[in-house]
């Protein structure tokens, strides 16, 4: 009795779980090469500035820019000691990114894992 193997392909391997689902958001949030979320935690002006960094978007981003802005229960606008308004979640448009006031990286993750990015 021979043992007959199909070769092994993306879809075999389970790989298409790692796709983006079939969900009705009307917006993508694109893995990396590695199969990871491009969500990055930086810091800047020297340290004082934490923000995070979502990258690969496609789609509605004023859409995503308000589910993030539920799930993290994030205002508006936080207002800084000089009286000015700052965007909680803003939308670079130049290049398609959001950007998150402080480090909000594993909590983005998860509800990315979750909504099936």
């Amino acid at each position: 009795m021979e043992l007959f193997l199909a070769p092994r392909t993306p879809e075999s391997i389970g790989t298409s779980s790692l796709q983006p689902g079939t969900s009705s958001l009307p917006f993508t949030i694109n893995r990396t090469i590695s199969q990871n979320l491009p969500i990055y935690e930086t810091s800047k002006a020297g340290g004082n500035k934490h923000i995070t960094q979502i990258r690969k978007l496609s789609g509605d981003l004023e859409a995503l820019q308000e589910q993030l802005r539920t799930i993290l229960g994030l205002g508006q606008y936080v207002t800084d000691l000089r009286g000015r308004k700052k965007e909680n979640v803003a939308i670079n448009w130049a290049t398609r990114q959001i950007v998150v006031r402080g480090w909000r990286g594993p909590e983005i993750k998860k509800w990315a894992e979750s909504a099936g990015f």
